[in-house]
C-alpha cells in the first residue's frame, strides 16, 4: 500500500543518516547470502549467483531498493541454460561453497588456542545446517559433480563441533570441581585491601 511505502521510505531515509553506505552494503550482502542463499562468485564479493528458486524474491528486493534510492542498485543478469554454462557456473559456485566451509572451520578455534564459547558453537552448527541446505539447492540447479566432497567437509565440521563441546564440558566440570575443593578445605579468597587516602587537615 502507499502508506506502507511511505513508512519504508521514511525509515530508509532515517537509517541512511544513521548508517554508512558500507553498513547498508554489508546488510544487502548478508541478505543475498543468507536469506536468498546466494554465493559470492569472487572473494571480494560484488557478483553473486542465486539459485533459481530465489529469483522472484531477488527481483522484489531490487525493485524495493530502487524505489528507495531512486536508482538501480541491484543488477540482475539471467544465466541461460546450456551444458557449457552449467559447468562453468557450477565450478564457480562449488569453489565459493568450499570457501564458506573453510571459513566456518577455521573460525571454530581462534589462533590463541582457547576454546570457543558454547553460543559460538551453536551459531556455527546452525551455519553448517544452512550451508548443507544451500549446497543441496545449488547442486540440484547446476548438477556439479563434487557435491559429495562438500558434504564430507561439512560433516567434519559438525564432528569437530561435537568434539569441542565435550572439551568445553570437561573444562567446565574441572573448574566446578576445583571450586568445590576450595570450599571443602575452607579456602577463602584474599580480602581486597582498600587504601584510604588521608587528606591533610586544614
Amino acid at each position: 500500500s502507499s502508506a506502507a511505502g511511505d513508512v519504508a521510505r521514511r525509515l530508509y531515509s532515517e537509517y541512511l543518516t544513521t548508517y554508512t553506505a558500507v553498513d547498508l552494503r554489508r546488510w544487502l550482502t548478508r541478505l543475498i547470502l543468507d536469506r536468498l542463499r546466494g554465493v559470492a562468485a569472487k572473494d571480494s564479493g560484488g557478483v553473486y549467483y542465486l539459485p533459481q528458486q530465489s529469483t522472484a524474491r531477488l527481483r522484489r528486493l531490487a525493485k524495493a531498493v530502487e524505489g528507495f534510492t531512486g536508482s538501480p542498485t541491484v543488477t540482475i543478469s539471467p544465466i541461460y541454460a546450456s551444458s557449457e554454462t552449467t559447468r562453468s557456473v557450477g565450478r564457480v559456485v562449488s569453489n565459493a561453497l568450499y570457501r564458506e566451509v573453510d571459513a566456518i572451520y577455521y573460525d571454530l578455534v581462534p589462533p590463541d588456542g582457547k576454546l570457543p564459547r558454547l553460543d559460538k558453537l551453536d551459531r556455527r552448527a546452525a551455519a553448517c545446517a544452512e550451508l548443507r541446505e544451500k549446497t543441496k539447492i545449488h547442486a540440484n540447479d547446476l548438477k556439479f559433480a563434487d557435491v559429495g566432497g562438500l558434504y564430507i567437509n561439512i560433516d567434519r565440521i559438525v564432528d569437530r563441533i561435537a568434539e569441542l563441546r565435550v572439551l568445553i564440558e570437561e573444562q567446565n566440570k574441572a573448574k566446578a570441581e576445583k571450586r568445590k575443593a576450595k570450599r571443602r578445605v575452607g579456602y577463602r579468597e584474599p580480602a581486597r585491601i582498600m587504601r584510604r587516602t588521608r587528606h591533610p587537615k586544614k
